[in-house]
């Protein structure tokens, strides 16, 4: 059998002129290709058959257990041995934050603490000049400015109203 192939003629523009037979021969070989594929020796699979006792099933899959134990374990390794290297970054990430915050958070302490001093020493030279009085009897009506400088003069000191911020009494 002698196979005679001819390229289609390019003179034709349409894809339909291009892609059909352009000679008998061109059918004739499709006709031929389609009877060897229907042949009776295609539908028949040239593959060994290969028996296997159970003892040998039983080692080829011992085998690969063993084989693929080992890959996963290197796998898993790996994984783990990756995952504990990022956690120990992140730790000492977390570590050196902390070790700034609780830096920080002393000076803010100390400097509280110094605020809270100075303010306790403001409160008390605004209270230089606020009297309070207690153990004297309560008079209806009364003034206690005017009760303040009364006891001052009884005592010697020479108070004078502009002096008083501020009098009550206690209680």
């Amino acid at each position: 059998m002698t196979l005679i192939l001819e390229t289609p003629d390019r003179t034709r523009n349409s894809k339909r002129a291009l892609s059909s037979p352009d000679n008998e021969h061109d059918s004739e070989h499709k006709c031929a290709y389609q009877s060897i594929m229907e042949s009776p020796l295609s539908s028949q699979s040239f593959e060994p058959t290969i028996s296997l006792s159970e003892e040998a099933i039983q080692k080829i899959s011992d085998t690969l257990v063993a084989t693929y134990r080992v890959h996963i374990k290197t796998i898993a390794e790996n994984v783990v041995t990756s995952v504990i290297f990022k956690l120990i970054s992140k730790l000492k990430l977390i570590k050196n934050e902390n070790t700034k915050l609780c830096s920080e958070n002393s000076e803010l302490k100390a400097k509280l603490n110094l605020l809270e001093i100075k303010l306790n020493a403001k409160e008390q030279y605004f209270r230089l000049n606020l009297v309070r009085i207690s153990g004297i009897k309560e008079n209806r009506d009364e003034n206690t400015d005017d009760l303040v400088l009364v006891l001052s003069r009884k005592n010697g000191s020479n108070l004078t109203l502009p002096e008083l911020d501020r009098t009550h009494r206690v209680g």
